[in-house]
C-alpha cells in the first residue's frame, strides 16, 4: 500500500520553467562583476588624449585671435575725391578697430573684423553707401570709394560741403583743408544760406549730370581751367559754368552734355580763339545755335 500523505515527485519540464535563464540572474551578475575587476589599466594617452587635443585647439585659438600677425597696421581709402575725406575715413577706421565683437573678438584683428559695423561707423559721418572692403593678407584693410561719389564742393555761408552724386551735403571740409582740381565748386546765386551735413541741396539727375560735365570738360577743355559753378533756383536746369579768366557759359543739364561741351570747344578754336580774354559769356544750350557776347 502506499501511504496517502507521500509527496508526488516534481517533473522536470516544471523546474526547467522555474529556473529558466530569463529569471535565472545570477550568471550574468557574476559576469558584469568579473569584468569590473578585471578591466585592463588605460595609459596615460588613454586617458588624456581628448583633453589635449582640445587644449591644442583653445591654443590655437589664442594666438588666431591675439597673435599680432593679423593685427591691422594700415588702412587704406582708395578713390576718395578728397585728399581730407581720405584720411577723416581713415580716422573712423582706427576709432573702429578699437571695439570688440561680442565683447571678446578684437577689431584691430583682420579675420575678425566687422564691415558691417565699420560702415554703419562711417555713414554716421560721411553719409556714404556702398563702400567695397577688401583684405591685403595679413594686416592690410582697404576701404575703396564708389567712383564719381564726389561731385563738388558746396560754399555755403556756414560751412563748405562736398557733394556727392544723389546731391547730399556728405562731408563738411576743414579751412584751408587740400582739395582735388577734379571737383567743382558749387555757389549760389543769391544769398549764401547755412546748410547742414546730410542735406539734399540738389536734385539726384542735376547732381550726377554736373558731375559728367566736369569730367567731360577736363578731357575736352583742359587748358580752359574752371572757377565755379553758380546755383539759380530759378533758373534751372540751367548752370553758369564760370572759367578763371572770368567769362561764363550756360549749359544746360537737361540737354546733351557731350554736343554742348563738344560745340563750346569747336566754337573757342574757330570763332574765339585768342580773344576769350574779351569774351562776356558763350551760350550752348540751343544745338547747333551757338551765342555769344564780347565785353
Amino acid at each position: 500500500m502506499v501511504s496517502l500523505n507521500t509527496r508526488k515527485p516534481i517533473r522536470r519540464t516544471a523546474v526547467a520553467r522555474d529556473f529558466c535563464h530569463t529569471s535565472h540572474r545570477a550568471p550574468t551578475t557574476v559576469r558584469h562583476l568579473s569584468q569590473a575587476y578585471n578591466k585592463p589599466t588605460k595609459t596615460l594617452w588613454q586617458r588624456w588624449w581628448w583633453r589635449v587635443i582640445l587644449g591644442g585647439v583653445l591654443v590655437i585659438l589664442l594666438i588666431i585671435v591675439y597673435s599680432p600677425i593679423f593685427k591691422i597696421k594700415n588702412i587704406i581709402v582708395s578713390n576718395a575725391t578728397a585728399p581730407e575725406v581720405a584720411k577723416a575715413m581713415q580716422e573712423t577706421l582706427w576709432q573702429s578697430t578699437k571695439k570688440n565683437l561680442f565683447f571678446i573678438l578684437p577689431q584691430n584683428n583682420l579675420l575678425f573684423f566687422s564691415t558691417s559695423q565699420a560702415q554703419a561707423d562711417l555713414k554716421e559721418k560721411f553719409y556714404t553707401e556702398s563702400l567695397t572692403f577688401s583684405h591685403n593678407w595679413p594686416s592690410v584693410l582697404r576701404v575703396t570709394v564708389p567712383p564719381d561719389n564726389i561731385i563738388g564742393v558746396w560754399m555755403a555761408s556756414n560751412h563748405t560741403y562736398l557733394v556727392d552724386q544723389h546731391g547730399l551735403l556728405i562731408y563738411q571740409v576743414m579751412d584751408n583743408a587740400p582739395l582735388s582740381n577734379q571737383l567743382i565748386n558749387i555757389s549760389e546765386a543769391q544769398q549764401p544760406v547755412d546748410r547742414y551735413l546730410g542735406q539734399q541741396v540738389l536734385s539726384e539727375a542735376s547732381a550726377k549730370t554736373l558731375g559728367k560735365i566736369g569730367a567731360k570738360w577736363n578731357e575736352l577743355l583742359p587748358n580752359v581751367k574752371l572757377d565755379h559753378v553758380v546755383f539759380d533756383e530759378t533758373s534751372l536746369p540751367t548752370f553758369q559754368f564760370f572759367t578763371e579768366k572770368g567769362w561764363y557759359v550756360y549749359i544746360s543739364t537737361e540737354e546733351n552734355v557731350d554736343l554742348q561741351l563738344t560745340a563750346l570747344k569747336r566754337l573757342l578754336e574757330e570763332k574765339i580763339k585768342d580773344s576769350d580774354g574779351k569774351l562776356e559769356y558763350i551760350d550752348v544750350r540751343f544745338g547747333s545755335r551757338l551765342f555769344y557776347k564780347m565785353k
